[in-house]
């Protein structure tokens, strides 16, 4: 059975907040499955999310959508 962290959880190992969690789920960024309770996220999935933004500063909306542009760019 795969195991899974909460949004609690995946903030606390990104040194992050929860909103900032939900933001990169949000925005796609973060991959994670939705249930009545909330997110859950495969610890794969958050050691892919580490790899890709590496050195970004993904701390806002605005930062971001500028790192996914970023990103974009190189994969054009």
């Amino acid at each position: 059975m795969d195991q899974y962290m909460t949004t609690e959880q995946v903030a606390e190992l990104l040194h992050a907040t929860k909103r900032n969690v939900g933001m990169w789920t949000r925005k796609g960024m973060l991959q994670s499955i939705r249930t009545w309770q909330g997110y859950l996220f495969k610890p794969q999935w958050v050691d892919e999310f580490t790899d890709k933004f590496a050195g970004m500063e993904i701390s806002n909306e605005e930062k971001c959508d500028l790192a996914l542009a970023l990103l974009k760019r190189r994969q054009s």
